[in-house]
């Protein structure tokens, strides 16, 4: 059984907490494209799929996600049972689980994405 049947990002701003949004996936900036590119957590939070600019109809699937974490470091994750595994520049032996991904987003700022169930009114 999945931890979340209906799972959604709970993307925070981290300069103003007060910007919070509940989301099937993120908006975020890759390491070598300055556009923006998306993401949700697929598979019963195993796997992620991306597309850019909106064309989701041209997206794949794929075992990890290349972002520009919130201090524009080169960051990697993987996924597996909605906890990434994060780590910088492609050493995976620097690297950590946890259950929320710092990215830079597509208006410039950072950003946190954790994962919550959606629950219809």
């Amino acid at each position: 059984m999945a931890k979340y049947n209906k799972p959604v990002f709970v993307n925070e701003q981290i300069g103003n907490p007060k910007v919070k949004t509940a989301s099937k996936f993120i908006a975020y900036k890759t390491w070598d494209d300055p556009s923006l590119w998306l993401a949700e957590v697929i598979d019963n939070g195993n796997a992620f799929f991306h597309w850019h600019q909106g064309d989701r109809a041209h997206g794949h699937k794929d075992s990890i996600i290349n972002y520009i974490s919130d201090a524009g470091e080169k960051w990697t994750a993987t996924i597996k049972d909605f906890v990434y595994f994060h780590y910088q520049n492609g050493d995976k032996s620097k690297g950590h689980n946890d259950d929320v991904i710092k990215y830079i987003s597509g208006d410039n700022q950072g950003y946190t994405g954790s994962f919550a169930e959606w629950f219809d009114e």
